[in-house]
């Protein structure tokens, strides 16, 4: 396994490598100059055209893109994912600032998902062809169908503006900040990515332990008196959960990109909120920072996925 971990970290470094040179390129050939932007509209003119210039020379924007880059690169070598634009501080220590609060919903989302879609996917397949079966079916389904924005916005419109049951946005009560003040800010951003994660996984489960539960292993099992419930918990379950891993490692990136919505949506102080920022001013640095986590975490996901799944089922050799 350490010989295919380190070819695999070798191709993981390449692909970064690729992913950087493209990503590189494809910020810095968007429209509109975010140096521009820093000038109020009301104060661009001819005056301003020597402000823009200079600007441009001290944040070395002026400099040919291949030159950029590999000042940029220079930079990612020693941890340094240079400046934001706009606030002129470290790009790294922006997004560290961000990484707690869209953790917190990441985990908590992808947690309770799973935790729906294991019950809910192993219902399904005992019962299948069942009343039980195809609520299950509907919700998932829905799951998978319905926008995530469409979601917030409904949720918001009636649990906090009807009901007044939850807070619309953020993450205390301003001047009023506690634990239990906090997990009420959670319930409905946590509640609707899990509903987005708990829809695919449903699925995913209900096939699994259907595939497993016409094995010969299972009828071993019962001629030799084993109980069903003893056969599902104690055998089929870890088969059917087992490709489950991978579905989870690749499900991972996507999951950060719903937090995206989820935040600027809920005004939740996150990576997402921070990057849809960065967008709008066109700061360069964060967005490629930003992505650059990403691609980062893409490529962790699947090489942890990759591993996981070998420990979970001893036939799946990595060389």
């Amino acid at each position: 396994m350490t010989a295919y971990l380190v070819r695999r970290f070798a191709v993981s470094v390449l692909v970064l490598f690729l992913v950087t040179v493209g990503l590189f390129g494809l910020v810095h050939a968007a429209p509109g100059d975010p140096v521009t932007m820093m000038v109020p509209v009301d104060q661009l003119g001819a005056d301003s055209a020597a402000f823009i210039e200079q600007k441009r020379q001290e944040l070395g924007l002026d400099r040919p893109l291949p030159v950029q880059y590999w000042s940029w690169l220079q930079g990612v070598a020693t941890g340094d994912l240079g400046y934001s634009l706009t606030n002129n501080r470290p790009v790294s220590e922006l997004l560290a600032e961000r990484l707690v609060p869209t953790i917190e919903l990441m985990g908590l989302g992808l947690g309770l998902g799973i935790a729906i879609a294991i019950p809910l996917g192993m219902l399904a397949a005992v019962r299948r062809n069942t009343a039980a079966d195809y609520w299950t079916a509907a919700l998932s389904l829905g799951a998978v169908s319905i926008p995530g924005f469409f979601l917030c916005i409904l949720a918001i419109y009636v649990f906090a503006l009807q009901l007044g049951w939850v807070p619309s946005a953020g993450m205390s009560t301003p001047g009023a900040p506690s634990l239990g003040d906090s997990l009420h800010h959670l319930v409905m951003p946590v509640a609707i990515l899990a509903f987005g994660v708990a829809g695919p996984f449903t699925r995913y489960v209900r096939s699994g332990v259907i595939a497993e539960l016409g094995s010969e292993y299972v009828r071993t099992a019962e001629s030799k008196g084993a109980t069903p419930r003893r056969i599902l918990f104690g055998h089929v379950l870890r088969n059917a959960l087992i490709p489950l891993i991978t579905v989870l490692g690749l499900t991972l990136p996507a999951l950060l990109v719903g937090a995206v919505v989820v935040e600027q949506i809920f005004a939740w102080p996150g990576m997402g909120q921070l990057v849809i920022s960065a967008v709008n001013q066109q700061d360069y640095p964060v967005i490629i920072g930003f992505a650059f986590f990403v691609a980062i975490l893409v490529l962790l996901s699947n090489m942890l996925a990759d591993v996981l799944y070998s420990v979970a089922d001893p036939r799946v050799s990595l060389q």
